[in-house]
């Protein structure tokens, strides 16, 4: 935690009464193996290998929301993976993003450093089928794939195009607002929205800044319905949105939110909001 810190600006708190999620770390017996992203609650990464640094690295850095490299959708232009030698129920280990249930992002060019990088000769026993047989190769040489010891260049990237700094937020603005009163029983409100992500140098979010790197933002979009007969309806989207290097801000969604009363009781009313969440992903990846 002290060297991802030190090299990201991440900065780590012990938990308390008051933590409601939080990671826990587990002296296991079978493996090591972190969810990607926060799950909400007590969040378990199991370590198996409890001397080495590498592997706990790269454990924390999956509950940070951090993918394998090797999972990355060019992976195909730089290594060859060996399916042949991969037991069937670790295979997911090894897929595309593309290819899986969850999403993941590609940072900068292929890293062959990356803490999240496999070494390309796996000897355990309950991941491959023959341990003298190389798993992952690079492309243009064919020799095996050695797994970083520490953060490289690319994992720093990775992690920082998550987290701040520079600092985000969602900004809403209200380009129109048409108010009408219909008659004596009914008032009609209705509002051009418009929703932007910006980014600040400041916490307080009052300096402006363009991202040094490309951000990856996970957006919760809730929306509220209310039809002639009163039922109310709500529903929650999640979305995912890259913006690129040097963006100061980016444009999320642009609306029309009405309101419609009669008798001051709502017979149709459309809203939607967005709020900025953490990376969700339900898949238990495996070292």
């Amino acid at each position: 935690m002290d060297s991802i810190a030190a090299a990201t600006g991440l900065v780590f708190y012990p938990k308390t009464a008051n933590t409601s999620d939080y990671i826990y770390f587990y002296h296991s017996s079978s493996g090591n193996n972190s969810y990607i992203g926060m799950q909400g609650g007590r969040q378990v990464i199991n370590i198996k290998n409890v001397t080495n640094i590498s592997v706990i690295m790269h454990e924390i850095l999956h509950s940070l929301g951090i993918f394998h490299e090797h999972s990355r959708t060019d992976r195909d232009d730089y290594i060859t993976i060996n399916f042949n030698n991969i037991k069937q129920e670790k295979q997911f280990n090894f897929a595309k993003y593309s290819e899986s249930q969850y999403t993941g992002y590609n940072t900068g060019p292929f890293d062959f450093n990356s803490l999240m990088l496999y070494d390309g000769i796996i000897t355990d026993p309950n991941f491959v089928i023959n341990p003298s047989v190389y798993t992952i190769t690079v492309k243009d040489t064919g020799r095996p794939t050695v797994s970083g010891s520490t953060l490289s260049a690319g994992d720093i990237e990775a992690i920082q195009s998550i987290y701040g700094p520079p600092y985000h937020r969602l900004e809403t603005t209200v380009d129109r607002v048409v108010e009408n009163f219909e008659s004596y029983y009914e008032e009609r409100y209705q509002a051009w929205v418009n929703v932007n992500i910006r980014f600040y140098e400041d916490k307080a979010c009052t300096i402006p800044v363009s991202i040094q790197f490309p951000r990856i933002i996970r957006l919760a979009k809730h929306w509220s319905r209310t039809n002639a007969q009163g039922s109310l309806s709500n529903d929650i989207t999640y979305e995912t949105v890259v913006v690129p290097e040097g963006s100061t801000s980016i444009p999320i969604d642009y609306y029309l939110m009405k309101e419609i009363y009669q008798y001051s009781n709502p017979i149709d009313i459309d809203r939607r909001d967005y709020s900025v969440v953490n990376r969700h992903v339900p898949e238990l990846t495996q070292y």
